[in-house]
């Protein structure tokens, strides 16, 4: 059910932004997630109820989240809608790491991500990750 992102053919409209996402995200790569996102004040919703507004916020976050090597992202793609202006993806996440004591744990998500067609093409403007 959960396969990597780099297997799926890319069209030409916001898929191909979400397929660099997500290859970004399993590879660890931050400069290429932040390529991705929109220059107007993104916004990501965690699970635990905490909001990073903005690049500079938002790129301290998943620096530091890229560089824990104990965590695997496997994300389905459930849904999308598609316009001229905007779009919207929502995935089931399968999300393996370790709690505070050291256990093996699993988090299955709900990752929606919304995107603006911008100057540059399609970019993130939002994303918010729902547990369960």
């Amino acid at each position: 059910m959960y396969a990597p992102f780099d297997r799926i053919d890319p069209k030409e409209d916001f898929r191909t932004v979400l397929a660099i996402y997500l290859r970004a995200i399993q590879k660890r790569n931050v400069d290429v997630y932040m390529s991705t996102l929109s220059q107007h004040d993104p916004v990501v919703m965690l699970d635990d109820g905490l909001q990073l507004h903005g690049r500079v916020e938002i790129r301290r976050a998943q620096e530091q989240w890229f560089a824990d090597p104990s965590w695997t992202y496997r994300a389905a793609l459930l849904w999308t809608y598609e316009s001229n202006k905007d779009a919207l993806a929502v995935l089931s996440v399968r999300y393996d790491d370790f709690d505070e004591r050291g256990c093996p744990r699993t988090r299955i998500y709900q990752h929606t991500i919304a995107f603006a067609f911008e100057i540059r093409g399609w970019k993130i403007v939002f994303e918010r990750y729902t547990e369960g």
